[in-house]
Parts: C-alpha cells; sequence; structure tokens
C-alpha cells in the first residue's frame, strides 16, 4: 500500500506569467504540418507549459492510504497462537512469531487493532477460558489454574480477582447457583 499523490490547483487571478506567455506565443506560430519534428517541437512546448503549470501554480500532497495496521491474516494467527498456546508461557516474542512480525511493530500494531497490548489480551483470554471452565466443569481450582497458563493457584486466584472482583470459588458459586 503506497501512497497516493493529488495536484490541487491554486487560483490565481490577474497574475501575469511571462514564461507561460511566450510558451503560448511560441505554440501559437509553430508549425501546422505533419513532420514529426514540428510535432515534437509542439510537444515539448506542450510539456513545459503543464510543467510550468504544475511547478507554479499546483499543490502537491501525498496522502498516506493510512496507519499502518495488522493485515486479517496477521490478526487471526496471533489470536490464533494464544488460543492454540493458552497453557504455555506465552510472551511477546512467540506471539509476534506468530503474526511474522518485530516484537516492537507486533505490539503496536495489536494494541491498535484490539485496543488491548498482547499482555492485557493473554490476561483477558485466561480469564475468560478460566471462567467458561468454572462455570461448565467441576474441575479444581488448581487444574484450572494450569490449564490457563498460572503455575501457581495461588496467582491465578489474585489475577482473577483482580479482573473479575471476585475469587474463583466465589465465581463459580454464583454463576452455578
Amino acid at each position: 500500500m503506497g501512497s497516493v499523490v493529488r495536484s490541487i490547483l491554486i487560483p490565481t487571478f490577474a497574475t501575469p506569467d511571462p514564461f507561460l506567455h511566450e510558451i503560448m506565443a511560441a505554440l501559437t506560430s509553430a508549425p501546422r504540418t505533419k513532420d514529426p519534428a514540428a510535432n515534437l517541437f509542439v510537444e515539448s512546448l506542450l510539456n513545459a507549459a503543464c510543467a510550468q503549470i504544475l511547478c507554479k501554480y499546483a499543490a502537491v500532497r501525498y496522502e498516506l492510504s493510512g496507519p499502518p495496521r495488522l493485515t486479517d491474516d496477521q490478526l487471526r494467527a496471533a489470536i490464533d497462537y494464544i488460543q492454540d498456546h493458552i497453557r504455555e508461557s506465552l510472551d511477546l516474542g512467540s506471539n509476534s512469531r506468530a503474526a511474522s512480525l518485530s516484537e516492537f511493530h507486533f505490539a503496536r500494531l495489536f494494541k491498535a487493532a484490539t485496543g488491548d497490548t498482547p499482555f492485557q489480551f493473554v490476561t483477558r483470554t485466561r480469564m475468560e477460558r478460566a471462567k467458561q471452565l468454572l462455570r461448565k466443569t467441576r474441575l479444581p481450582i488448581f487444574e484450572i489454574a494450569e490449564r490457563v497458563g498460572f503455575q501457581k493457584p495461588s496467582h491465578f486466584s489474585a489475577r482473577f480477582r483482580a479482573v473479575s472482583g471476585c475469587g474463583p470459588v466465589a465465581y463459580r458459586q454464583s454463576a452455578v447457583g
């Protein structure tokens, strides 16, 4: 995706342009023949007139097609990687490799695409999966913690409480009851 170049003519009123005047005089006096050399001369004058008009009376703007962003395939690859490896220690490097980007660009573009940093997205995904397991299974808390990527149940419980406002046991009781 490159940039778009747009020329906008700037209106000028009653401003003489001696160079354009001379080009027009030469064009009106140029021989009108079928001679290729004469046609080349007329073409050159026309090109000079166009160049003068563009240089003197046009503002050129380069419009970018938009800020850089993750392609749909890159975003899907990153999200799929996170969901498929939720039990593992997910670091920025592994997520960025899934999207085929450097860590810096991936983190910036992922945040722009999702509204979350990769860390926030992973945490939210883990907590959503944990809530689902708490609602639908009778697995012990330590096993749920392990299934969503936490080595220590205490760390899982603290993160769950910070995100959900209650601990995993209280969440399970409210969801089941």
